[in-house]
């Protein structure tokens, strides 16, 4: 997270391996994939965040972050189709079924 201000492809790689060292620890994949979308690899960036929705289905912040590059990309159906397989996901929280379904409201209202 310190080098993402002035190094974001080495922040990415740092990332990672933080990733791949702990893989039930859900945040390092989020941040990896977070870092792979700011520096313009959406592609992978949606790789990383499928597979951790299978791994870790109830963290939230991955559909949101999954949903938002698909509406960034104009690619709505998907993202609606994410936001409503979040909401059948096992173990999300209240809190995130909220915005969960802000994103899915507004998207359907585009």
């Amino acid at each position: 997270m310190i080098l993402a201000d002035r190094k974001l492809p080495e922040a990415v790689e740092w990332a990672a391996r933080a990733a791949s060292l702990e893989p039930g620890t859900p945040r390092y994949a989020y941040t990896h994939a977070f870092f792979l979308n700011q520096i313009g690899d959406a592609t992978e960036a949606v790789a990383v965040l499928s597979r951790l929705t299978e791994s870790h289905p109830g963290y939230g912040d991955t559909y949101l972050l999954l949903g938002s590059i698909y509406e960034s990309q104009g690619r709505i159906a998907d993202a609606i189709s994410v936001y409503e397989e979040a909401l059948s996901a096992r173990g999300i929280t209240s809190e995130y079924k909220r915005a969960i379904q802000e994103r899915l409201r507004a998207v359907k209202v585009r």
